[in-house]
């Protein structure tokens, strides 16, 4: 599910598990790792940013 707590700001939360999606410091190579928690952190916000 995606909400939009702020225009343009998006979350991402599961709601089978009631957990949002943020990008980890911890890698997986040269790749960040993706994660979900509970908590409504402002780690989990992503901001749309518009492709000319």
């Amino acid at each position: 599910m995606v909400l939009e707590p702020d225009p343009g700001v998006f979350v991402f939360l599961n709601p089978s598990t009631n957990r949002f999606v943020f990008i980890s410091n911890d890698r997986e190579g040269d790749d960040f790792v993706m994660e979900a928690h509970p908590d409504n952190e402002l780690r989990n916000r992503f901001t749309a940013i518009p492709v000319a």
